[in-house]
């Protein structure tokens, strides 16, 4: 169904929110999505650890 079509009325305020996507996931979409965050976590932390140590090094 496109979502152009689909009428405005039947969707609630909820509906897009990020527990009711968790909550209709299946157990497959949330390892993944689980995966997803923690790769996520780990980029900004290697993104801090590197400007920490480059900060450190220019000074």
């Amino acid at each position: 169904m496109n979502l152009l079509t689909l009428p405005l009325g039947l969707l609630d305020d909820s509906s897009f929110g990020v527990a009711s996507i968790w909550n209709e996931a299946s157990k497959f979409n949330k390892g993944i999505i689980t995966i997803l965050v923690i790769l996520l976590l780990l980029q900004i932390y290697v993104a801090i650890e590197r400007f920490v140590m480059y900060s450190q090094s220019n000074s």
